[in-house]
Order: C-alpha cells, then sequence, then structure tokens
C-alpha cells in the first residue's frame, strides 16, 4: 500500500527533490512549491512531463484561481509524481503540504458507496432490494409532477420503489436544495435537510418532501449517498462512523480519514477561498468553512469526511487493485467492476449537474467516462472518479494502471484544477 514515504521506495531509482519559488505574491512571501518525482522511467513514465505539472498549477496559484493544491500521481501502484503548491493558510503563511488536511466533500461519497457494497458482498443487503425494507419511512413517497394553474403542486405515486442501487447512482430522485430550483428544493432548504441533528432526522424530513422525479428515470444529484450511511447504520447495527472505521479506515491505514479533526493537527488544516473578483478571499460560508473540531451528530456519508491525498490514496489503490489491500479483500474484483462501470439507463445518461456532462456515465458511487466527448475531451474511456465540493478531484484510469489525486480548498467549485492536470499526466504515459 502507499503508507511508507515515496522517498524510503527504492534507493537506486532516481529521487528528484524540487524546491521551487514561484512568482505569485501574497504579502511579502513568495508562493512555495515542494515537488518530488520518482519511479516514473521505471513504470513507463516521463519525468520530463511530469515537471510541466509543477508550472501549469503554479500559474493557476499566480492568477489568483488557487491558493494552493496537492497533487498525487501513481502508475502501477508507484508513486511517481508528489507535489505542495501554494498556500494552505494565506493569512498566517503556511505553506501546503503532503500532509496538508482537506475537506474532501463529495468524495466521502465513493467511500460510503464501498461500504454499501462490503454488506451487498455480505448479503446483508441486495441493491435491487426496495430501501423501504431496511428504512421504512421510505415506502409511499409522493413525486413532484409540476404546478397546476393555481400554483399548487402536482403529485404523482411512484411507479415503483426507490432501491439501494438508485441511491448508489443516483437515480433516486432524491436531491440537493442548491441544485434544485424547484419548488422541492425550496421545500429541502426550508427544512433544511442537510442541515440535518442526525441521520434519522434527516429521514424523517424526506419522507414528507415530494422526490424530483421518479425512481430510476433521471440522475439527479443529491442526499442519496447521505441516506446510504443511513442504510449502514440500520443494516450493519453500528454506527455509520465505527462501520466505515472497522472495515475501510483501518484495513486501509487510512489513518487521517475521519468526521472530526483531532486538536492535534489543527495547524495542518488548510483554509478554504473563494473567489472575488479576480482574486480568491478567505471564504465565509459555514456551510462549506467549517472547521470540524466537534464531534458531529450528523455523519454525512455524501459530504462529511476530511482526509490527506496520502490516506485518499490508499483508498484509490484499493480500487486499482479490483478490491484488495495488501493480502486483504475488501470487495470482490466483481464488485468494484459493477461499481465502476456505467449503471445509468438510457433515460438517465448522461450525468448533469447544473450543466450536461456528455460522455460521462455514473457507476455504483463514481462518474464514469463512456465516450469522448467535447466535454471529456482529454479523458480516457474507462476513467472513473468524483470530486469534491471545494474542487478536490480524484481519478482512476484502469487501462493505464492511474491514479491521480489533486486537492485544493476553493469556491465555487471548478474543474479547473483537474483539466490542467489530465492532459499533462496522459501525455506523460509517453516515456519518450
Amino acid at each position: 500500500m502507499f503508507s511508507a514515504s515515496p522517498f524510503q521506495r527504492n534507493s537506486i531509482t532516481m529521487l528528484v527533490t524540487l524546491f521551487l519559488l514561484g512568482t505569485c505574491q501574497h504579502g511579502n512571501a513568495q508562493t512555495p512549491s515542494d515537488v518530488s518525482i520518482t519511479n516514473a522511467k521505471r513504470v513507463g513514465m516521463s519525468p520530463n512531463k511530469l515537471q510541466k505539472i509543477t508550472p501549469a498549477v503554479e500559474a493557476l496559484i499566480e492568477e489568483q484561481k488557487l491558493a494552493g493544491a496537492v497533487v498525487l500521481v501513481a502508475k502501477k501502484g508507484q508513486i511517481v509524481f508528489t507535489g505542495s503548491f501554494g498556500w494552505a493558510d494565506i493569512a498566517n503563511q503556511k505553506s501546503m503540504q503532503t500532509e496538508t488536511i482537506f475537506r474532501i466533500y463529495s468524495m466521502t461519497k465513493p467511500i460510503t458507496s464501498i461500504a454499501v457494497l462490503i454488506l451487498h458482498e455480505r448479503k446483508l443487503l441486495n441493491l435491487d432490494d426496495p430501501v423501504s425494507r431496511y428504512i421504512p419511512e421510505f415506502e409511499n413517497l409522493n413525486v413532484y409532477a409540476g404546478s397546476d394553474q393555481n400554483d399548487q403542486l402536482v403529485l404523482e405515486d411512484m411507479n415503483r420503489e426507490i432501491t439501494v442501487r438508485d441511491l448508489l447512482r443516483h437515480t433516486s430522485g432524491l436531491t440537493y436544495d442548491f441544485l434544485d430550483t424547484s419548488p422541492v428544493g425550496e421545500m429541502y432548504s426550508e427544512r433544511q435537510v442537510e442541515n440535518s441533528d442526525n441521520l434519522a432526522v434527516m429521514v424523517e424530513k424526506l419522507k414528507e418532501i415530494p422526490l424530483a422525479s421518479q425512481p430510476g428515470e433521471k440522475f439527479t444529484y443529491g442526499v442519496s449517498t447521505d441516506v446510504l450511511g443511513f442504510l449502514v447504520e440500520k443494516v450493519s447495527g453500528m454506527s455509520f462512523p465505527d462501520f466505515l472505521h472497522k472495515e475501510v479506515f483501518a484495513p486501509l491505514n487510512m489513518t487521517e480519514t475521519a468526521f472530526q479533526l483531532p486538536e492535534s493537527a489543527k495547524s495542518r488544516f488548510a483554509k478554504v477561498y473563494d473567489s472575488q473578483g479576480e482574486r480568491i478571499v478567505e471564504a465565509k460560508d459555514s456551510r462549506i468553512v467549517g472547521e470540524f473540531l466537534n464531534q458531529p451528530t450528523m455523519f454525512s456519508g455524501g459530504g462529511g469526511l476530511i482526509s490527506t491525498a496520502r490516506d485518499y490514496l490508499n483508498f484509490c489503490e484499493m480500487l486499482r487493485r479490483k478490491g484488495k489491500c495488501g493480502a486483504r479483500r475488501i470487495v470482490s474484483g466483481k464488485t468494484i467492476k459493477a461499481m465502476t462501470q456505467n449503471q445509468l439507463p438510457a433515460a438517465a445518461y448522461p450525468i448533469s449537474i447544473i450543466e450536461k456532462q456528455e460522455g460521462v456515465g455514473f457507476g455504483l458511487g463514481v462518474s464514469v467516462v463512456t465516450e469522448i466527448t467535447e466535454f471529456s475531451d482529454t479523458a480516457h474511456v474507462g476513467e472513473y472518479g468524483w470530486d469534491g465540493i471545494a474542487s478536490t478531484h480524484f481519478w482512476i484510469s484502469p487501462k493505464d494502471d492511474l491514479i491521480v489525486i489533486a486537492l485544493s480548498q476553493n469556491m465555487p467549485f471548478s474543474h479547473q484544477l483537474r483539466d490542467v492536470l489530465r492532459p499533462i499526466v496522459y501525455e506523460a504515459l509517453s516515456p519518450q
């Protein structure tokens, strides 16, 4: 696994450590960068081409599009690039480090999905079971069908029940208030669904709100994965964080992934930044900023975890190895294959979050590139991964045996970091 430092992996492999000063000014200090490239030639990648990552990320910082970032690239289980750029905390002149802790938000979703798939493999639930079998509140829900001439809601019965598979692939009809401008989104906002005291309270609120669409008919990004966290509790008989620790974090040596930030790690927690005109400023939105110092009561499987790039790399390595971690198997290769292939019915494809993402489907907890289009023109078919709302990203390309993790803490959400990295990393697959 990736618990060892890349500096210790192979003494005969050339290790290039570059300490670079950027030109972006924050007060009197220049932007720091710390980059290491190792093992690249051994696994068939070009060290020279990987070096292009540094100026590309530094340019985003110089242009005030990012405060800082951490980038890890691994191929065939070997870390080939580690880079920390810019600032974790501009005001206090704390530079980004490989060990910086990030709010990963929706990059929590694939982890929650693995927890559900573990229970599926143990035959404690079935993906095509109705969710109401485990959570009775999801029986007999209404579905929003528009408004009549008097501006009254028109509601329908469900054509079929929501299944566990629907929750995993976001075809449940559950939504997010900040993405849904319909009366349903307004109800989510008024009832503070995403800010519920705990998962049980959230479910109680959801049973009183109509679905945004019929189950199975549309990709609707929303609180489905939070409901999966509650499902894990109901089926396993354990608290959601306890289950994650026992079945995912401990075996994967993810020692810094949690719902709460230890006081001892506070100095390594990155600040969140927001765009203000052509400059970035420290973000103030409490829903995004969250200091994570207090033990939460609402354990969000959709976006509640903090982590480091190295910790998340361990999770990605398990996915790359088809469910294995060392000699231990977390889930089967068959399950990983199902998770990382498009599971959307034709009517729900491609995914759409604010904009339609042509060529991108969704598996059981991750997006999947199914074809190259204008939207996905720098991707490789079969590439899968997901993002977090504070502009964190990961993707895995099975055919290239490649993992990329790119973490920043910038709002509003942007693919800009991923978009500058993707062509550079894929070009570096050619050692010439």
